[in-house]
């Protein structure tokens, strides 16, 4: 799977405006399936926002899409107590998760620069760890000619 291939919307941003992917081309994309009531989500949101703060000006992105049910202002009070400020979008129909195949949460998709899918993983991770670090730092350095 790309970018290229997911040019429907897959939900709405926190401020009601329809999100896809394509304004990231030519970044390192973070993609996380999440929810408020989901404890492993929780846990690991704030670490995800390390990640953000540490390579956001090198062009690596995090975008955290909601599937909670509970409509808009759920996700934004968790967004506010957690000071998150990546892209929070809301998938309340599923229709994102079905582009990916979700099957349970927390989900994650690393996208490199060139739009494909590097990697994926279920369950909470430690995000702000060297080992999280070094593979975004691998991804950021990778096709960095090559923006897809």
């Amino acid at each position: 799977m790309s970018l290229r291939e997911l040019v429907r919307p897959v939900g709405i941003t926190l401020r009601g405006k329809p999100f896809s992917f394509g304004e990231l081309r030519g970044k390192v994309v973070l993609v996380n399936f999440w929810a408020t009531w989901c404890l492993p989500c929780q846990w690991e949101m704030p670490l995800m926002e390390k990640l953000y703060q540490a390579y956001k000006a090198k062009g690596f992105v995090v975008v955290a899409i909601s599937l909670d049910q509970g409509g808009p202002a759920v996700v934004d009070e968790f967004v506010k107590q957690k000071n998150l400020t990546y892209p929070v979008v809301l998938d309340p129909t599923l229709q994102g998760a079905r582009q990916f195949g979700i099957t349970g949460i927390p989900a994650t998709f690393l996208i490199g620069r060139d739009g494909f899918v590097k990697g994926v993983t279920y369950g909470p991770k430690e995000w702000d760890g060297p080992e999280a670090r070094t593979l975004i730092e691998s991804l950021l350095r990778s096709g960095k000619d090559s923006k897809g």
